[in-house]
C-alpha cells in the first residue's frame, strides 16, 4: 500500500510503513493506492479507473466541529444477530473529542478496500 500524506514534509507517494510516523494527529488528508500501477491511473483517470473493481481512496479526518449532531442509523449498533429484525432509526450523537472521518472512493466492495477500511477501523477503535 502507498500513501500520499496532505500537509506533511513530503507529499509524493511512498510506502506505508515510511509514511506512517508524518500522519498527522489531529487532522489531515491521506490519500491511498494499492501500488503504483494504481497511482498512475489515478493521475490519468481519477477515482474511475477503466477495467479495474479496485479504485484508490482519501482518507479525510478532524475533530468535530459540534459535540452534539443526528444521525441515520442502517445497522444494529447493539448486535449482528440476524434473527431480529432491524429497522434504520434516527438518533443523536453526543460527546466531545470525536473526529469525523471521511472516505472518498469509488470502490466499497473489494478486497483492497475492506482492507484499507479495517485497519482504519481498527487502529480508531
Amino acid at each position: 500500500m502507498r500513501v500520499a500524506i496532505t500537509g506533511a514534509d513530503c507529499t509524493d507517494f511512498v510506502d506505508w510503513p515510511d509514511a506512517r510516523a508524518s500522519v498527522p494527529a489531529k487532522e489531515g488528508e491521506i490519500l491511498i493506492v494499492r501500488d503504483a500501477d494504481m497511482e498512475t491511473a489515478w493521475d490519468e483517470h481519477g477515482y474511475q479507473i477503466p477495467g479495474s473493481v479496485e479504485g484508490p481512496l482519501t482518507i479525510l479526518y478532524q475533530p468535530s466541529p459540534v459535540r452534539v449532531f443526528s444521525v441515520e442509523v442502517t445497522s444494529d449498533p447493539y448486535t449482528q444477530d440476524a434473527q431480529f429484525k432491524f429497522e434504520r432509526y434516527g438518533a443523536t450523537v453526543v460527546g466531545s473529542r470525536l473526529t469525523l472521518v471521511t472516505i472518498v472512493t469509488p470502490d466499497t466492495d473489494s478486497a483492497f478496500f475492506r482492507e484499507v477500511v479495517g485497519n482504519l477501523i481498527g487502529s480508531l477503535a
